[in-house]
């Protein structure tokens, strides 16, 4: 798949994502909702946010850093947009359950900044 391809698809998968999201907060109502209405509420929000930052990592990436190849930057994007939609769906649970403090945040944040670490230090050994 060329990148003028994967570009196209991933912005026409997160249109559609956040339609869905917001198809959901219209239509269903929290009170009545069951668990898997909210599980697809977090889902769709997940995969809109993972997309919406992966399209504007890659461009901010390609507008800043043009020695590297594209296809690195899609990875690097694809890979911190994961880890920031993460952070994103698991503090609106705990908020939702009365979970989110200041030092949970901390935390998750802390836990997977080491992981993105971990995985810079694991690929740039593998080099």
């Amino acid at each position: 798949m060329n990148l003028k391809s994967f570009l196209l698809y991933m912005i026409i998968g997160t249109l559609f994502c956040w339609f869905g999201f917001f198809m959901i907060i219209q239509s269903i109502n929290p009170q009545e909702a069951g668990v898997l209405a909210f599980l697809l509420f977090y889902l769709i929000l997940g995969l809109s946010i993972i997309g919406t930052l992966t399209i504007l990592g890659f461009l901010l990436r390609k507008l800043f850093y043009k020695d590297k190849l594209a296809f690195d930057h899609v990875i690097i994007s694809f890979r911190q947009a994961v880890w920031l939609s993460l952070v994103v769906v698991i503090s609106l649970y705990l908020q939702a359950h009365g979970l989110l403090t200041w030092w949970n945040a901390i935390l998750l944040i802390l836990a997977l900044s080491l992981l993105e670490l971990f995985y810079l230090n694991y690929y740039s050994s593998k080099k």
